[in-house]
């Protein structure tokens, strides 16, 4: 098949993903892959150009032109997946002269890497195309296939935030030949997964009125504009198919047309485009919308008037997990059991038949779905945060008031507490640690023996400087430099907004270098 794409990560991706049908195990292979080449197909193992006296282009067309020899048993590592061992390296090159292109066409390697994987790696190729996880797949990749001499948690968490941002840039939208990527299981969850974003929810907070105005700038209940006084089950789970671009008017080809405030409304509307099943015995899918009554008796179906609506997250057996909204306490999980109780029915949006692209819905959730980072060294210990928006918070909990966003970049966590929560240095709050999408693990701040920092003094250049609460701007401020006068720095951090940071002798706080001079 004839590579897609403008540059290497978009023709890969779709390489794999049309032979997998998983973003998860395309994003597992390319994490490795980024760690092993950088997705450069004439890629040499960077030891080896000296000691071999070749560059990458060199190296790749002496080999093509037969100048060099040694290619199947020199040990250097090579191509996308650095091939090493003397087998290996025979085998691709022999494909590559079969195909009669370049050892270093990405293309030829692709096809190897392939058939290689399902013929000779079984394991991993059905890990890759069954993965649940970016890091199921990325570690099946790294243990099972490329098998490093560093094969420790660090690296396995390394490599799966790679293939998790692959997945966050290409798995939640159309790649360049414009045919959507995501299977129905991933768009099934990615819907499930927009509510967990909003599980803090309080009646009247930010995330509150964010989530109404998903809803009513939509515009697709025209009869009815919430507001933060009404019951909002169904607003919610409307909005979760708005926010990922998957609602729409009836003949717009959005595969969800069900946008009511009303669980009563949500139904006529479903039977009118003949997606409502009413039957409690049946056990839904993950992304079917549930509609459930507390009064029912439990016996046969639930006829009655339904009193709220959820969206199927998981499912066990007979018993189904439920993201919900309420208006008055939290959005929160329920555990129902299918023909126990309460449930009436349920609507099932016809994912199987959607084509169209998949929007990436924000903010980013701190709680992830699957719990990667699950041990942490002893503290202090440093912290990599990978995304911009991760929220830091006044407790370690999900309760905790929201105190700004860290910002991407290294952290020092001096507590941790039993639910993986971890306390910054800086004292702005508590950042959550166990996800590895959004930050990765270093080590504890007495192994690595830290240069000691030498206090130096700083005139302040601005009429007006802030004083922040942790190094960037991303903090909040504890007041502000008026006088430019001259200040003692006794630590330097990077962080956002400035180039760099310094620690106020004081305590009072952090502030940009940028605008100071050394005395």
């Amino acid at each position: 098949m004839s590579l897609i794409g403008s540059n290497n990560e978009q023709k890969i991706w779709n390489y794999l993903y049309a032979k997998l049908g998983n973003a998860y195990g395309v994003a597992g292979i390319m994490g490795n892959m980024q760690a092993e080449s950088g997705l450069k197909p004439t890629n040499l193992q960077n030891s080896y150009e000296t000691k071999l006296g070749y560059t990458d282009a060199s190296y790749t067309a002496a080999v093509d032109n037969g100048s060099y020899t040694n290619f199947i048993y020199d040990k250097a590592g090579y191509g996308l997946v650095q091939w090493t061992y003397w087998s290996l390296k025979r085998d691709l090159y022999n494909y590559a002269k079969s195909t009669k292109k370049s050892i270093g066409n990405l293309e030829m390697q692709l096809e190897f890497l392939c058939k290689q994987l399902s013929e000779g790696y079984s394991a991993v190729w059905n890990t890759c195309k069954s993965a649940t996880t970016v890091l199921e797949a990325s570690n099946a990749m790294l243990l099972k296939f490329e098998r490093p001499a560093d094969q420790s948690v660090s690296v396995q968490n390394n490599r799966a935030s790679y293939g998790q941002a692959y997945y966050n840039k290409y798995a939640k939208k159309a790649p360049v030949d414009g045919v959507n990527v995501m299977t129905e299981a991933e768009l099934r969850k990615q819907v499930a997964n927009w509510l967990v974003q909003y599980l803090d929810i309080t009646e009247g907070s930010a995330q509150h009125k964010a989530i109404l105005a998903v809803y009513n700038n939509s515009k697709l209940c025209p009869r009815y504009t919430m507001t933060t006084s009404d019951a909002w089950c169904a607003t919610a789970v409307s909005a979760a198919f708005i926010a990922c671009g998957l609602a729409g008017a009836a003949g717009s080809g959005k595969l969800f047309q069900c946008v009511e405030c009303s669980c009563n409304n949500m139904i006529a509307k479903a039977k009118t485009q003949g997606i409502w099943v009413e039957n409690d015995a049946y056990v839904p899918k993950v992304g079917d919308v549930i509609l459930y009554d507390w009064q029912d008796s439990g016996v046969g179906d639930n006829t009655g008037s339904s009193d709220h609506v959820g969206i199927v997250y998981s499912i066990s057996g007979s018993t189904i997990k439920i993201i919900e909204g309420n208006k008055s306490n939290t959005v929160a999980y329920r555990t129902l059991a299918v023909n126990g109780r309460y449930i009436r029915g349920y609507i099932a949006p016809n994912y199987a038949k959607y084509t169209g692209t998949v929007a990436t819905p924000s903010p980013t959730p701190e709680t992830p779905t699957t719990e990667t980072n699950t041990s942490f060294p002893a503290v202090p210990f440093t912290v990599k945060v990978l995304i911009s928006d991760l929220n830091y918070r006044s407790t370690g909990s999900m309760s905790g008031k929201v105190l700004g966003q860290t910002g991407k970049g290294s952290f020092t966590i001096t507590e941790v507490n039993s639910d993986g929560w971890g306390k910054l240095k800086s004292g702005a709050g508590w950042i959550y640690l166990k996800n590895a999408s959004y930050c990765t693990i270093g080590k504890t701040i007495a192994d690595s023996k830290p240069a000691t920092f030498t206090a130096y003094k700083v005139k302040v250049t601005a009429d007006v400087l802030n004083i922040r609460k942790g190094a960037g701007t991303n903090y909040g401020t504890n007041g502000t430099i008026k006088d430019k006068g001259i200040y003692t720095i006794v630590a330097e951090a990077d962080g956002k907004g400035a180039s760099k940071w310094g620690k106020l002798k004081s305590g009072a706080g952090w502030i940009s270098l940028d605008w100071c001079k050394k005395v």
